[in-house]
């Protein structure tokens, strides 16, 4: 995998071993690409329900460029630059809602499937 964040440089992730969970793959992202910044954490990866997720800072881009014999195809993923998504205020009658907790919402999950 080559992953950049924001503005910044690629970031080269050398996945080992063979059959692993989305998790293990989600560790060894979370491990490889964490390791560079002197504080905080640049990408957070998980595994949920088999799938790879991964989220970069917010408000940074994250960008998977192309590179030979990548696990783009067997984790779901494509080449391309996701931007990050922005915050939704919703007004209810004439005051903005300022807490989760004060709003009824349903949340909806899309996942793009390939054939």
């Amino acid at each position: 995998m080559k992953i950049r964040v924001g503005d910044g440089g690629s970031h080269t992730v050398a996945l080992t071993g063979t059959a692993q969970t989305a998790t293990q793959v989600a560790t060894q992202v979370n491990n490889s690409i964490n390791a560079y910044p002197t504080s905080g954490t640049l990408v957070t990866c998980s595994g949920v329900n088999g799938k790879f997720q991964m989220t970069a800072i917010d408000g940074k881009s994250l960008t998977l460029e192309t590179v030979t014999n990548s696990a783009y195809a067997a984790l779901g993923l494509q080449v391309g630059v996701y931007a990050p998504s922005g915050q939704r205020i919703y007004k209810i009658n004439n005051n903005f809602v300022k807490n989760v907790s004060d709003f009824s919402y349903i949340t909806e999950i899309v996942e793009e499937v390939y054939t």
